[in-house]
């Protein structure tokens, strides 16, 4: 989700904040129309204008538009203006607008230039082309006293600190990626070191669902996604499974994908990462995705290798039997 700067300088964006709120509150107002009263008292165009309301007052969760078009105050909103806390401002940021929780945990191991986190946006999958949606975010936490500038580096303030430390605190319970090794198990267990392939990893995925009686098929379209393998119960219906294999790459779109499958068909999702990209996938599912934190599994490839060999060899033993 896109964020924008509110329409003033960065000292001034609580009270500009806590005035659209009274705005919106005092009288029922159109988002066009506090777009027009607020253009022609900054002498700022319509379009600039429309483009930073939209995220600073919807996408935060502070205000809604009803069917009339009129917009309101949610109990957020209300709550925000009551009390004037910043801190508030601040988590819901960090709730509803992806970057805002990376940026303050990136900050956490130390102060970064804007390359520095761009760089380090990257790694996470975003598909960024320049790096104003991050210059964006930090006049954000730069206004309401997260985050402060020291030249061109940035850093945490007292209550940046608390809030990322507050983040930490929270984690997601997930499948472990690397399953411990016990000597009593069989050698025929034990994984070589080896390099995870991605058509490998999907073909072992078909092959798993063919066996556990699915209809399986790879590449499966879905609006203007594909997605990498997803199990059917029967042809003509909805997948139940889905599963994208990222083992490098944009996990961004990929989680993207996994939540939209499950938005409209309800299906079991599944992410199969390496040990490598584990926290990347986590941080991402803790932020932005986090509707689908307590939806999705997370599972290492090695055992979804490991998970084949033995299906295939309960297969065979089952052949032989005669079962």
């Amino acid at each position: 989700m896109s964020s924008w700067p509110l329409p003033c300088h960065i000292n001034e964006y609580p009270k500009m904040l806590f005035e659209l709120l009274h705005k919106v509150k005092s009288r029922p107002i159109t988002l066009k129309q506090l777009t027009s009263q607020v253009a022609k008292e900054r002498g700022l165009s319509e379009k600039w204008v429309i483009n930073s309301l939209r995220p600073g007052l919807i996408y935060t969760g502070l205000a809604e538009i009803d069917k009339d078009g009129v917009l309101h105050l949610t109990e957020l909103g209300e709550q925000v203006l009551r009390t004037r806390d910043y801190k508030l401002v601040i988590q819901s940021l960090i709730e509803r607008i992806w970057g805002i929780r990376e940026i303050l945990l990136l900050l956490q191991n130390g102060s970064m230039t804007i390359t520095d986190l761009y760089a380090n946006f990257k790694k996470l999958g975003s598909t960024w082309e320049k790096p104003h949606q991050i210059e964006f975010r930090l006049r954000w936490l730069r206004g309401f006293g997260a985050v402060r500038r020291r030249e061109r580096h940035y850093e945490l303030t007292e209550l940046g600190k608390q809030l990322a430390d507050s983040l930490r605190s929270f984690r997601i319970e997930m499948e472990p990626l690397v399953r411990e090794e016990t000597r009593e198990e069989p050698q025929e267990m034990q994984e070589e070191d080896s390099e995870p392939d991605h058509d490998l990893i999907k073909r072992g995925l078909l092959d798993i669902g063919r066996i556990e009686g699915y209809y399986v098929l790879e590449e499966y379209p879905m609006n203007r996604f594909r997605l990498d393998v997803v199990w059917k119960r029967v042809p003509t219906g909805n997948p139940v499974k889905v599963f994208e294999v990222q083992i490098k790459g944009n996990f961004y779109e990929a989680l993207a994908k996994l939540k939209h499958a499950w938005d409209i068909w309800n299906s079991q999702i599944f992410l199969v990462t390496t040990e490598e990209f584990e926290s990347q996938a986590r941080w991402l599912v803790e932020g932005s995705f986090h509707e689908i934190k307590e939806i999705i599994k997370i599972i290492n490839w090695r055992n979804i290798r490991r998970y084949g060999k033995l299906i295939k060899k309960l297969q065979r033993l089952r052949r032989e039997l005669g079962f």
